[in-house]
């Protein structure tokens, strides 16, 4: 459990840029900074979190109650986020979840998230309730060598109030399979099973 406030690039309980690791029963009550999360940190992939709790303010930019931003190849149950959400941001997920910016990579990548409950009000623009802005983005260096990259989310809610419904939303924040080059031929499906917003839409 960590209790105190996360400052700038870090995270509660997982640092920055880790992975093959497993995190369960943990939980996050301190105050986020600029990219940073309640559970695992920035930049981190091949990993699971299970049963996990963030109930500290996700009031940086470009952060995540539970999984930091630009994370990939993971997998997230049953975890839940009880901060409001400010600018940029995600309840479970942070800004450009699955990021696919790798021209050296020979294997697919995926993004798993089911039975996760966003609580906290989403009172940012671009923000999302579970996941944060420009889910699956695909950076400069994927176009070198084209991957799929597959997002499922199952059984997910956001009980969260919205402050900016034109620009944020219930599950997914906007700028969805955002592509930096137009040209790039690698490609994300996303797919949405059981999943419910109390207010606002679906996705930004």
């Amino acid at each position: 459990k960590n209790e105190g406030n996360i400052g700038d690039y870090a995270s509660g309980i997982v640092g920055l840029n880790c992975s093959d690791f497993k995190v369960s029963n943990c939980k996050n009550t301190g105050d986020l900074g600029d990219y940073s999360s309640g559970i695992v940190g920035y930049y981190s992939c091949f990993f699971t979190v299970e049963n996990c709790e963030n109930t500290g303010l996700v009031s940086g930019q470009y952060s995540g109650g539970i999984v930091g931003e630009r994370c990939s190849n993971f997998k997230v149950n049953d975890c839940v986020n009880k901060g409001n959400i400010s600018d940029y941001s995600g309840g479970i997920c942070g800004r450009q979840t699955g990021f696919n910016d790798d021209n050296n990579s020979t294997y697919d990548k995926y993004v798993e998230l089911k039975n996760c409950i966003n609580e906290g009000d989403i009172v940012g623009n671009n923000a999302g309730g579970i996941c944060g802005p420009s889910l699956g983005y695909n950076g400069s260096f994927s176009r070198y060598n084209p991957q799929t990259l597959k997002i499922k989310l199952n059984n997910c809610t956001n009980k969260g109030n919205i402050t900016h419904e034109d620009t944020s939303a219930g599950i997914l924040g906007p700028s969805v399979l955002d592509n930096e080059y137009k040209n790039n031929t690698s490609r994300t499906i996303v797919e949405l099973e059981n999943c419910y917003t109390k207010y606002g839409s679906l996705i930004g």
